[in-house]
């Protein structure tokens, strides 16, 4: 634990430099509040490897393996929890000059449809100690289950839990999959029955509401892109419930310009999708999304052979198709090697070859 409180903006610096000197992850408390954060948990890739106990290739390879023999899940007694007034005793604090607010970001929001446990990670951006907006775009898996819901659908969020299940919500899997049984499968060995949907045993922190079609203005947030995000209008949800297990923490992520802990988080969830995508196209020898094109941005992609077919699934695939931009490279290139690959984008005399504006041939 830290000496002594600090604001936000001050743990905010704390948590980069971490990143970029490969520090621990670190406690600390907020100025205001008694409950502690757990800051930079997955803050490297050796540190997410050293949680799942398996390199992230590995991981991907068995997430994708094991989706489709998924088993039921496994219960245990529930610890000891103690019921809080709202969202605003939990340690939500304005990381960025700039931000509107405080917000849960590593919170992993599981519905269910038709006996599947869905789940995402989403920004929650507290109203009050009621009501939250969910940063929830166009097209993501919360946004589906509340356009096929009748009404206002339960949604429960779980904070500081397994690193497993931070896994498969972070994988942007297609609709159908079960974010808990794959987690299950992993390696969550327990989960607990709640007031809601199950929740693996470790949990810390466990909040049930409700959210539909109405919707609010979302506030300004840093990110990743080194910009602010522009307000947009979310989903409102009503808060039923906020526990933390007893002697319990917030575990947060602070969001920024690389290296920072959601880039290796979403780098490490990328990773299922080439496996995935290398069942149906065994062509392709790898797919890698640099630092900078993390989330939808820029991807790379190496093939035994370049042909309409290739191009043609990477623009309609579930995931690759939501990329701003698909460099598609011969496989005697590395991909791994950033340099080598600006080279080749570089030199190229194929690179004026596009579909859409969106995938180059270089």
């Amino acid at each position: 634990m830290l000496e002594g409180e600090y604001e936000g903006t001050g743990l905010s610096k704390l948590a980069k430099s971490g990143c970029v000197k490969g520090e621990p992850p670190f406690f600390a408390r907020v100025r205001g509040f008694r409950i502690p954060l757990l800051i930079n948990a997955f803050a490297s890739t050796h540190r997410l490897e050293a949680a799942w106990g398996m390199s992230a290739d590995a991981l991907a390879e068995r997430a994708n393996r094991l989706s489709k023999e998924l088993t039921q899940l496994t219960y245990t007694d529930p610890k000891l929890y103690e019921t809080l007034t709202g969202l605003d005793e939990l340690p939500l604090c304005r990381f960025h000059e700039g931000d509107t607010a405080g917000s849960i970001n590593l919170g992993c929001v599981i519905t269910e449809h038709g006996g599947t446990y869905r789940g995402g990670i989403y920004r929650i951006e507290p109203i009050d100690g009621r009501t939250a907006v969910i940063h929830c775009a166009q097209g993501s898996g919360l946004r589906r289950s509340i356009e096929e819901g009748n009404g206002d659908i339960p949604v429960t969020v779980a904070v500081g839990c397994s690193p497993f299940l931070v896994f498969t919500c972070a994988c942007t899997f297609p609709y159908e999959y079960d974010s808990l049984r794959l987690a299950s499968a992993l390696g969550d060995a327990k989960y607990i029955r709640t007031s809601g949907f199950p929740v693996p045993a470790d949990t810390r922190v466990i909040i049930h509401g409700t959210v539909g079609r109405k919707e609010m203005k979302g506030g300004r947030f840093f990110n990743h892109t080194g910009k602010h995000t522009e307000p947009k209008d979310y989903p409102l949800m009503n808060i039923k419930s906020v526990q933390i297990m007893k002697g319990g923490f917030l575990q947060t992520m602070i969001t920024d310009i690389p290296p920072t802990e959601n880039v290796y988080l979403g780098q490490a969830a990328a990773r299922v999708h080439f496996y995935r995508f290398l069942e149906t196209y065994s062509a392709v020898r790898d797919i890698r999304h640099p630092e900078v094109g993390v989330y939808g941005r820029l991807c790379f992609v190496s093939a035994d052979g370049i042909n309409d077919v290739l191009l043609k699934r990477l623009k309609n695939d579930h995931f690759y198709g939501r990329f701003s931009k698909i460099f598609v490279f011969d496989d005697d290139t590395d991909i791994t090697d950033i340099e080598n690959v600006f080279w080749r984008i570089g030199h190229s005399q194929r690179f004026g070859r596009n579909i859409d504006g969106k995938i180059f041939i270089v």
